[in-house]
């Protein structure tokens, strides 16, 4: 065997250790969280088209779910998509993820996944931040709900 072939060996066996290793960290598997956003006002989203209490019943229902993905699958945020929903996670006023968002177009359910930066416990009192944009960046309202992650 000449030196070439040996050369090349070794190279073909690190580049297997290595892309077996990605392999192994993506199929770890990680704790996200779902958040459903009910939107009850119609398109468009603009501040001034509505009045205060339609603002304030803008946002309905917000629930938040406990989620296992694949490290790789994860989330770590995204672009702010205008118009749009956006929700952020804080414990103990400090924020736990990345800001999630997407486009909205219509009255309805939204899901966002959410990829958390750092690990929650059971029982930690999670605080939900969500804010409806319209489409120059301006938030039409905003609203926080606090959980107990379980």
């Amino acid at each position: 065997m000449n030196l070439f072939s040996k050369t090349l060996y070794i190279i073909i066996f690190v580049i297997i250790i290595i892309l077996s290793g990605i392999y192994l960290i993506g199929q770890k598997e990680v704790v996200a969280a779902k958040v459903t956003v009910e939107l009850t006002g119609d398109a468009p989203f603009t501040a001034s088209r509505f009045n205060a209490s339609e603002r304030d019943v803008l946002i309905g229902d917000v629930s938040l779910d406990k989620l296992y993905l694949k490290k790789l699958a994860a989330p770590k945020g995204n672009d702010m998509y205008l118009p749009g929903i956006s929700v952020g996670l804080f414990r103990n006023k400090m924020m736990i993820s990345e800001w999630t968002s997407v486009p909205i177009h219509d009255k309805g359910m939204y899901e966002l996944i959410v990829g958390l930066g750092q690990p929650v416990n059971e029982g930690d009192v999670i605080s939900i931040a969500v804010y409806v944009n319209d489409d120059k960046g301006n938030v039409v309202i905003g609203k926080r709900k606090d959980v107990v992650w379980g």
